[in-house]
């Protein structure tokens, strides 16, 4: 955020006049951008600038940032006998749950606080100040939806197989990020846009002048994390260390390691005699005759 809020004094220019022509200019960049980010707003603002370059794409680091981490403890950590340590200690699985969910909530909340220094300390760099409240409000939204985000995917991670949950939950945040982005080009989304955190991220833009702080959005995002991390950690005491929630069936037939007959049968010299046809039964007739004679 330090970058792109010290870089605006210079690509923007320092008059009023510049900032308009780069906001402009820039505007028609941003409109070919739509799937990845939400539209711009006060373009010739270091702040409305700040909001579209870094916390447009820090929203997607950050989701990125929540897969890696719950996957790596909701599995990862039961791949390498972390659980197995810690549950002998006496703790439930319920609190483990709530203190790997607390310890990302608390530095999703320093990380997106940094980032908002990092605006500010750009913003006196430019000798310009920024109000604090703005990025207090930015700075929350998104630590919302990191951590609805790692909830979601630890909820998905005690669902499926360990080696399947990285896969099927970055496949969920990349088709809610989709689902939220695309609706901005496609009417039949609309209604379905609401499914995803994404959307509820972006309704918020404190940042540029005559932006908005919208609690309900953010509200919602926080009832995201506490639903699905109290689901995560129902789903995590029901089921066992190293499987999941819901495994698939297993086949009702038994298979065969039987190798040895399957050689036995896979041989055509080793076969019953009454196995192997009339051709090697005339062939011993014959070659006895021809030794007879």
């Amino acid at each position: 955020t330090f970058i792109n809020s010290a870089g605006f004094y210079a690509v923007a220019g320092h008059t009023q006049a510049e900032r308009e022509a780069f906001a402009k200019s820039f505007a028609q960049i941003a409109s070919h951008l739509t799937v990845l980010l939400a539209p711009a707003l006060r373009l010739d603002t270091v702040g409305g600038y700040t909001q579209y370059r870094a916390f447009g794409s820090l929203a997607i680091m950050f989701s990125i940032w929540a897969l890696a981490s719950a996957s790596g403890a909701a599995r990862g950590n039961e791949e390498r006998g972390l659980v197995e340590v810690v549950l002998a200690t006496g703790l439930s699985r319920v609190r483990i749950v709530a203190a790997q969910v607390a310890a990302f909530a608390i530095a999703s909340v320093v990380a997106s606080l940094a980032a908002g220094a990092g605006l500010m300390a750009g913003a006196i760099a430019g000798q310009e100040s920024f109000p604090l409240v703005p990025v207090i409000e930015a700075a929350l939204v998104l630590a919302a939806l990191a951590v609805a985000c790692y909830t979601a995917v630890f909820l998905v991670a005690q669902l499926v197989a360990p080696r399947m949950a990285t896969g099927v939950a970055g496949a969920l945040i990349l088709a809610l990020f989709l689902l939220n982005s695309l609706s901005r080009s496609f009417d039949s989304l609309h209604a379905l846009r609401w499914l995803s955190p994404f959307r509820y991220y972006e309704l918020s833009r404190p940042l540029p002048p005559g932006g908005n702080f919208d609690a309900t959005a953010t509200t919602v995002l926080l009832a995201i994390a506490i639903v699905a991390g109290g689901l995560a950690a129902l789903a995590f005491h029901k089921r066992d260390l190293g499987s999941a929630l819901f495994a698939l069936p297993a086949s009702a037939r038994p298979p065969a390691y039987d190798a040895t007959a399957a050689r036995h049968r896979r041989d055509p010299d080793r076969r019953d005699p009454q196995e192997r046809g009339p051709g090697p039964a005339a062939w011993t007739r014959g070659l006895a005759a021809s030794a007879g004679g």
